[in-house]
């Protein structure tokens, strides 16, 4: 099970929130889909997320709250080398119930307005959190 708790707890005070905002997270899009021939994929203002993908396979996303990347490989080994101030967490891929985290950090982080009954935060996917964070 992969723990978003670590990452998600460096951005619950706003004294440790660095500066990031929904342009940052579409120039670190651009940047990664460019160095390995992805599309950054990002329908503002009800998507939180920018999708990068393949045409056939979503390769992860990137979040437009908080600095963090959720990746499958080779993909998160690109963002760490290229985007330092973007935390890169390695996914096995985007459909699989393999990630967690604790409820308040995540009313705190990447969805301050809730979820549907349906989600469980013990035991998610990376797709889930997508659909969760849509306005």
């Amino acid at each position: 099970m992969i723990d978003l708790d670590p990452y998600l707890a460096r951005w619950t005070q706003s004294t440790h929130r660095p500066l990031w905002t929904a342009e940052t997270a579409v120039g670190a899009g651009a940047v990664i889909a460019a160095a390995t021939a992805l599309t950054a994929d990002w329908e503002p203002p009800d998507e939180e997320w920018i999708g990068l993908e393949d045409g056939s396979t979503c390769h992860g996303m990137i979040s437009t709250r908080v600095p963090l990347a959720l990746l499958i490989p080779p993909t998160s080994e690109t963002a760490r080398a290229l985007c330092e101030n973007l935390a890169v967490v390695e996914i096995f891929d985007t459909t699989t119930d393999d990630v967690r985290a604790h409820p308040d950090l995540l009313r705190a982080t990447v969805l301050p307005y809730g979820w549907d009954d349906d989600f469980n935060p013990a035991g998610f996917c990376v797709q889930d959190l997508f659909v969760e964070s849509i306005i």
